[in-house]
């Protein structure tokens, strides 16, 4: 590979020639690497020699300049057409052109292929290219493989497509206009209305499929899709110019788009529900659920729940915790055996403090068991009710049972420091502590420590001078005066 491209696209096209799974990340990397000098090939041989381009040769800038409306007045559309078309074909041709200009016919050969790795490979890229790569070359291929989709009726890739198109800023740029990408999002929304009208039950499933790729960070003022999905009352009358003055999930969900098709099977629903990622999307799959399908949420599947509550989100937190007490036949005496012990100790990690106290309450009943690991990790990772639920099981432990490391990475969490200390005095002598355990501890405490590229240097680099090195916080001090009060004074 050339020293200043770690990515070529022959390595894109050998990658998606196996279907390697790389294939995402490289095309990724390749879409953030500058293009090489006009007329000059990617990944020249050592004794090539630069050379000027030509007066008549065709470079990107060329091409942006020969397409510019403004140095074109006056031209027909099919005056246009055959100007694109004949610049296009011209670069194309010429020595050594751009070759992210190629990647468009590379990806819509993998949609052709028509084979199941091809396609997942496509539904993994497409939904994550940056905005600012999305120009000449990936989005000759985006555009081919979304008119493919829509006659088709293509389920998940249209689902990541829409998602895609609405999450593009339409500012315009060099290379896609505006009026391009306000078209192709008003053109997928036309799609789904269309797709209401004719088949309703399938708007839920399709909705859901765009739905669920928005991030949990994803803000809804500026995509037209999302909205018109889930508050279209509210849009009639307006048009996409690229921001929206109400949006996110209505407070009244008769505003949503095909409001009864949405009342015919919680299917959907849990569906998006389960694969969401946004806590706007789950509050609104939750809503609907809510409302409209009562007895459902009654007779949810146990393997359902458990899926559900691996989600990190405190919405769905808030909501299993509330089928789990509404519903009998959830009895914390029954989740072992309904396959939901796992789920409902995970919900020990839960940012909702409802939830937390109910997976402590559930642990001190029927997970007082739990393993040493488990506990540390919730002393070093969880809240403070959490942390004092586990310090409570680890005092029930012996100092055999929890060893002498635990009990020396327990000593630098302030929580589980007085239990660490104690816990050493009764079970250990100052002699089983090693020179490369003490160094560890005072190394290491978990509370203070940097992920700094200055401290990593600090501690992994015998070069840095000792003088550039932070000097010992106060919790790495407390910690080493802990053991070597603990090894002067004996059990």
């Amino acid at each position: 590979m050339a020293d200043d491209r770690s990515i070529l696209f022959a390595d894109l096209e050998h990658a998606a020639a196996r279907r390697d799974p790389h294939f995402v990340a490289w095309t990724l990397e390749f879409l953030q690497q500058p293009d090489p000098p006009a007329g000059q090939p990617e990944d020249p041989p050592d004794e090539f020699q630069p050379q000027p381009l030509p007066p008549d040769g065709w470079s990107l800038e060329r091409l942006r300049n020969t397409l510019n409306p403004q140095t074109q007045p006056g031209k027909t559309a099919d005056e246009w057409q055959a100007l694109r078309a004949g610049a296009w074909a011209a670069l194309l041709a010429s020595p050594n052109p751009p070759p992210r200009l190629k990647l468009g016919q590379l990806l819509l050969d993998l949609c052709t292929a028509d084979d199941e790795p091809a396609r997942a490979l496509l539904l993994e890229l497409l939904p994550q290219i940056p905005p600012q790569a999305l120009g000449w070359g990936a989005w000759q291929g985006f555009k081919a493989i979304y008119k493919q989709a829509e006659p088709r009726h293509d389920l998940a890739m249209l689902g990541a497509l829409c998602y895609r198109m609405d999450l593009q800023p339409v500012a315009g740029g060099q290379e896609i206009s505006r009026g391009t990408w306000l078209y192709m999002r008003r053109r997928a929304w036309r799609y789904l209305r269309q797709l209401g009208q004719a088949l309703p039950e399938l708007f839920p499933v399709f909705a859901g499929q765009v739905l669920r790729h928005y991030p949990a960070t994803q803000r809804f003022d500026s995509c037209w899709i999302a909205n018109q999905i889930w508050r279209h009352k509210d849009l009639i009358g307006s048009t996409d110019q690229g921001a929206v003055s109400r949006y996110g999930p209505p407070d009244n969900l008769e505003q949503r788009a095909f409001d009864e098709a949405w009342k015919i099977s919680p299917a959907p629903l849990l569906r998006l529900l389960e694969d969401a990622r946004n806590p706007q999307v789950c509050d609104f799959a939750i809503r609907c659920l809510e409302q409209d399908f009562k007895d459902a949420l009654r007779h949810v599947e146990p393997a359902w729940l458990a899926r559900l509550g691996a989600k990190p989100l405190e919405i769905v937190h808030a909501f299993i915790l509330k089928l789990l007490r509404d519903n009998p036949e959830f009895h914390q005496s029954k989740l072992k055996s309904l396959g939901l012990h796992d789920m409902v100790l995970g919900l020990l990690y839960s940012n909702n403090s409802p939830a937390r106290r109910y997976a402590i309450d559930y642990a001190r009943a029927y997970a007082a068991d739990l393993p040493v690991a488990e506990l540390v990790k919730l002393v070093l990772n969880s809240t403070q009710d959490a942390q004092t639920f586990a310090v409570a099981l680890l005092e029930q432990r012996s100092p055999a049972d929890l060893g002498l490391p635990t009990l020396l990475k327990l000593l630098a969490a302030p929580a589980s420091a007085a239990l660490a200390k104690a816990k050493l005095r009764q079970g250990f002598k100052p002699e089983n502590i090693s020179a490369e355990q003490f160094v560890e501890v005072a190394l290491t405490a978990p509370a203070t420590r940097s992920n700094s590229p200055r401290s990593m240097r600090c501690s992994n680099s015998t070069k840095t001078p000792r003088s550039r090195c932070p000097p010992p916080t106060t919790a790495n001090c407390s910690t080493i005066r802990a053991v070597i009060r603990w090894c002067g004074s004996g059990p």
